[in-house]
């Protein structure tokens, strides 16, 4: 009669042992929610949203006026661009210096493709 001989890759699991793992497995999820873990998120954990800032996100951006914070919103503007734009409007105060949105093609720097880029973000007086 042949025996069988057990080994360490005899995987063979009871009954005994898979309710042992069941209630091990329930006790440490308790475990870990109770101490926060398994978190869940309310309405009362959203960020607020200021009405100003989005706004403010959406308004057009008058280049004869405005900061350099705004002209930053345009696309394809960064410091060097927003600062030549500036020198360029200093030089025609206080006249505006953008009457349409091909002016900005004047400035050095800003091409008439960037310029196009930006025009549906620019407010400009009315003629």
């Amino acid at each position: 009669m042949k025996q069988h001989v057990q080994t360490r890759l005899d995987l063979a699991w009871r009954r005994g042992n898979l309710a042992a793992l069941l209630v091990l497995c329930v006790a440490a999820g308790g475990a870990l929610a109770g101490r926060g873990w398994c978190r869940t998120i309310t309405f009362e954990d959203q960020p607020r949203i200021d009405p100003e800032r989005v706004q403010a996100a959406f308004d057009k951006v008058n280049p004869n006026t405005d900061g350099p914070g705004s002209l930053l919103r345009l696309p394809e503007f960064g410091p060097a661009r927003t600062e030549a734009l500036i020198t360029y409007r200093n030089r025609y105060a206080p006249a505006p210096a953008f009457r349409c949105w091909q002016d900005l093609a004047r400035v050095p720097g800003i091409g008439p493709v960037t310029a196009q880029r930006a025009a549906p973000y620019v407010k400009l007086p009315s003629r």
